[in-house]
Parts: C-alpha cells; structure tokens; sequence
C-alpha cells in the first residue's frame, strides 16, 4: 500500500470516529451547553495528551520549533476552540444528524478558501462543491419526517441560528486545517513534529482559550440549568470517550494523514461522516431516518468523491 492509499484509509476511518463522537455527545451536549461541555471535553483529553507529548518528546529528544509551535497554536485556537465549541453549540440546539451535514461543508470550504492561495477549480470541482451544499440544504430542511419524535430531530432555538452556528463551525475545521497543513506535510521528516505532540498543543492552546473566556460574560455563558446540572460519573463517562474518540484518536489520525496526502483529500474522506452516521442513528434510535435525509447524504458523498477525485 503506497503512502497515499495509506493517508486516504485513515482519513476516511476518520469520518466513523467523528459519527460515533458526535452520536454520544448529543446528549452531554444539551444537558451542559455547547461551551461547558466542549471545555470539560477539551481540558480532560488535553491533560491527558500533553501528558503523553511530553514523554515522547523526551524519549524522540525532537522538541517542536517555535515557528511551529506557533502555527499549531493558531491552527488549535480556531479549529479546535472555535470550531468545536460552535460544533457543540450546534449539536444543544439542532442533534447530531443536522449537525453533521452542516460540518460536512468543511470539505468544499477548504477548497474554496485554496482559491485564495493560487489553487484554480475546475468544473468538476465547482460540481463537487454544489453537490455537498445541496445535499446539505437537502437534509436540513427536508431530511425529518413528521412521525420522527426523537429528542435528536427537535429543535432548540432558531433554526437559522443553529445553521450559523454549524457553518462557522465547518469554516473553522477549514481554517484550522490550512493552516496547519504545512507544518504537518512538512517534506523534511527529520523536523515534522510528532501527530502526537502536535495534536497535544493544538488541544491544550484550545483548553487554556475555553477557561480564560470564562472570566468575560458573553452569549457563550451557560445558562443558570446548565450550570446547576450535575457531573455524574456516567455523564463524566461520556465525555471522556468522546474526547478520546474525537480529539485524542480523530485528530491525531487528521494530522497523521495531512502528513501523507494533500489536505483536500483529507477534508473530503473525513467529511463523509454524515453517510456514516446514518445507520447509526437508525440503531440508537430505532427510527429509521427520512428518505431525503438519506438523499441528502448521498448527494453530500458524490459532492465529496467529485472532490476526491480532482484532489488525487
């Protein structure tokens, strides 16, 4: 198996991960609000992975330079801090299925902010991108079918606002993605950082961001139930694995395979999760998903493979 075959298998496993995290979160999610559970989320694995850098970074005596620490900062704070908090913001208000499509814009974000850095689309390019945001539009507004009573299909709050907030969250993930890539693609193995130690400093910058924004009173406060609401060791539990499973294991192998392929190959198979997210829901819930949802799905998957195809 070449390099390549190898950075796509794990950026495709990626898109499972991201399901299964996004799945368990969703209720965490709106007991705690998106911002307290995204920091109790973010501070356990970041303990837990600058606990594990620091080792290997003694055991390999290869210590990240201060322009890439820097550049990994960056890239934590607006991927990590930014786009996981609106991530989680958005799961509270509109559950995971909704929340998934919305992120799956990361992948055609990625290729048009590219434009702006010299990269030129083609026509199928262009198709690619109009075939994920249709499929997007597709199951949000129409992917639930009336009969659906599941906690996960109801809205909290304005539609619109959870829309916003889940395209901000996908143009983060975009963001921080860019401006990671050329630390992680580095062609000099000798001095690319560990996926290890670079995830560890992406999510620790993104744990020290979520408590200091809690000395400033903002929308991003929780309200007065979320913050009475109680960390049982269950709920404590939960949020653990889905730090482990969407930071410490999802994250690691993103920059594990920014470092073998091309970050729009990345952003495309990673971007599959709402495909692998429906069986999923359809098990946990017992309710089988709405036509377009599945429609929406699709078409977002041939979007990417589009995508796919122009970035191989």
């Amino acid at each position: 198996m070449t390099l390549i075959d190898q950075g796509a298998l794990i950026a495709l496993s990626i898109s499972g991960v991201w399901a299964i995290t996004s799945i368990i979160s969703a209720g965490p999610a709106r007991v705690l609000g998106g911002m307290r559970y995204n920091r109790i989320r973010i501070t356990l694995i970041a303990i837990t992975m600058a606990v594990i850098a620091v080792g290997l970074v003694f055991q390999q005596g290869k210590f990240p330079s201060l322009m890439q620490f820097g550049v990994l900062s960056v890239s934590g704070f607006i991927g990590i801090f930014i786009g996981d908090t609106l991530l989680y913001s958005t799961i509270a208000r509109l559950g995971p299925r909704r929340t998934t499509m919305l992120f799956s814009t990361h992948a055609p974000m990625t290729a048009l902010i590219g434009i702006g850095f010299g990269q030129v689309l083609s026509t199928q390019d262009w198709m690619g991108i109009g075939l994920v945001f249709a499929g997007v539009t597709v199951a949000i507004v129409y992917g639930k079918r009336k009969d659906q009573l599941h906690v996960w299909e109801s809205v909290q709050g304005l539609m619109v606002v959870g829309v916003l907030l889940g395209l901000g969250a996908a143009l983060s993930q975009a963001i921080g993605t860019i401006i990671a890539n050329p630390v992680m693609d580095n062609p000099d193995l000798s001095t690319r950082p560990d996926p290890i130690v670079a995830s560890a400093i992406r999510v620790s910058i993104a744990a020290l961001a979520l408590w200091l924004i809690m000395l400033i009173p903002g929308p991003w406060t929780p309200t007065p139930a979320q913050s009475a609401a109680r960390l049982t060791p269950r709920l404590v539990l939960i949020i653990g694995l889905s730090g482990f499973l969407g930071i410490g294991l999802g994250m690691t192998l993103f920059l594990l395979a920014l470092g073998m392929t091309d970050a729009a190959l990345v952003a495309t198979l990673s971007s599959m999760t709402p495909v692998a997210q429906l069986p999923l829901i359809w098990i946990v819930t017992r309710q089988r998903p709405a036509l377009l949802a599945w429609v929406g799905a699709v078409l977002a998957g041939l979007g990417t493979a589009l995508l796919l195809y122009q970035g191989a």
